[in-house]
């Protein structure tokens, strides 16, 4: 039995890369021994490394044999605790639901039950489940046929949610394709892709399953300048194109309309300019949807067609209804197209980071979500190039947004002949900021591009 607001058919994305993990999980989920050492598990990894889609193969796969409950870390919020949360999505009305759950699970030998919480560190953010993840994880515990797994991104090092995760958890992390040269191989081979490969094996963003993905579906779309030099914010673009053909279909409108990328970019646009990054409330999504292709019954609707096409998801907290994008690391892509495309200057531009760093370092101090600024900033001082004298200020050279720029250096593509974060600029700011590097996360790309140059 496999329950959860988000059961879809997934397109396998991963292939015979994700074997390895379902075997971790599934040696976990039924190995007895580890089982009584650690009854809890948590999968971290990247944006688009493929994190929720493992989960649902394993969910599927163990579903025949195991009681799978899936949830959406976006589905909790501070109003609720999180069993009361997980009791009103599944729709149980017991006062004591993991009780009486596990009651019935005792009546039937070897049979276990397992919570898993995708993408934990979104909706109600860290501080929440610094709070509330012990009280569940405890609760939980008392329960011997009860089991729980949570995902995440790659926490930062400083992130207090480490210290939670890190006794009676049993880690996994999801690093995306182990060999790139082999995946790239298999892909161009399933998409009929006639080229060399060999000069796409050096690019860190193909070990990404998902990115790697919308780039072989949009290769014949793509200009040649597009398949040379990789860049994110194109390839989002041309999937975009893609799917229009499909949803333009599910509408009923002309596909040279282009209502799809329409849409989705004014999802974006809506969302940092009004709801500061945060994701945008369900009925302004259907308004604007309405308003794009009017007069549509709701399955011929341009929301519902974008849900069902994996573009956007909704879920539902104590606090209303919501819509943000399917694959978080494309919604911070295009809500940083959107900052670049807006009608001003990098003053501006700069002013709004500035503005939205604060707004982070404000509800960090409150214990409101800050995730998603911190997200969208990494994403797009990874693709911003303004004057050099930018990236000269104070606040990036030994100021508050340091830290966020050099972690934005390993998604900074370098092929970009764009570029103006140059080689004496990264080696000033390491110069004077020693403290931040991160090994993990800069140095492997920093210093190849600072010898390049």
């Amino acid at each position: 039995m496999f329950e959860g607001q988000r059961k879809r058919n997934f397109m396998l994305t991963t292939g015979r890369s994700c074997k390895p993990f379902i075997t971790k999980i599934y040696t976990w989920l039924h190995n007895k021994t580890l089982y009584e050492e650690r009854q809890f598990m948590h999968v971290s990894g990247t944006a688009g490394c493929g994190k929720s889609h493992l989960l649902y193969r394993v969910a599927l796969e163990i579903s025949n044999c195991q009681q799978i409950y899936m949830l959406l870390g976006s589905e909790f919020s501070s109003l609720e605790g999180p069993e009361n949360t997980i009791a009103r999505v599944m729709g149980w009305k017991s006062s004591d639901p993991l009780k009486e759950l596990n009651d019935e699970l005792a009546h039937e030998e070897g049979k276990t039950a397992t919570i898993i919480i995708d993408a934990l560190n979104e909706g109600a953010g860290t501080h929440f489940w610094m709070e509330q993840l012990p009280i569940l994880k405890n609760k939980i515990s008392r329960y011997s046929h009860l089991k729980m797994i949570v995902s995440l991104r790659t926490l930062s090092k400083e992130d207090q949610l480490n210290d939670i995760l890190r006794d009676d958890w049993h880690p996994m992390r999801v690093e995306g394709f182990r060999n790139r040269k082999k995946a790239i191989r298999k892909y161009f081979e399933a998409y009929e892709i006639m080229t060399d490969e060999v000069p796409y094996t050096e690019i860190t963003e193909f070990t990404n399953p998902l990115f790697l993905r919308m780039f072989c579906e949009t290769y014949y779309s793509q200009t040649e300048e597009e398949r040379e030099k990789v860049l994110r914010l194109p390839i989002y673009k041309r999937y975009l194109e893609k799917r229009n053909y499909e949803i333009t279909d599910g509408v009923d409108e002309d596909v040279k309309q282009h209502v799809t990328t329409k849409y989705i970019l004014w999802v974006a646009e809506r969302s940092l300019e009004q709801w500061q990054c945060e994701d945008i409330p369900r009925q302004q999504a259907y308004k604007r949807s309405y308003r794009v292709c009017p007069f549509r019954t709701w399955s011929k609707s341009l929301l519902k067609n974008c849900l069902d096409a994996n573009l956007l998801r909704e879920y539902t907290t104590s606090e209303g209804d919501f819509v943000d994008f399917e694959f978080d690391s494309m919604g911070d892509y295009l809500k940083a197209e959107r900052l670049l495309n807006r009608k001003c200057d990098d003053d501006d531009r700069f002013r709004t980071l500035e503005r939205l760093y604060d707004q982070m370092d404000a509800a960090y101090h409150v214990r409101l979500n800050w995730q998603k600024k911190y997200n969208f900033i990494k994403a797009f001082l990874s693709v911003w190039n303004p004057s050099a004298v930018f990236w000269k200020k104070r606040e990036f050279i030994n100021g508050k947004l340091t830290s966020l720029l050099l972690s934005s250096m390993s998604m900074r593509n370098l092929r970009d002949d764009k570029n103006t974060l140059t080689a004496d600029i990264i080696d000033d700011i390491l110069r004077q900021n020693p403290d931040y590097i991160d090994p993990e996360l800069i140095l492997k790309k920093t210093w190849n591009f600072i010898a390049k140059g």
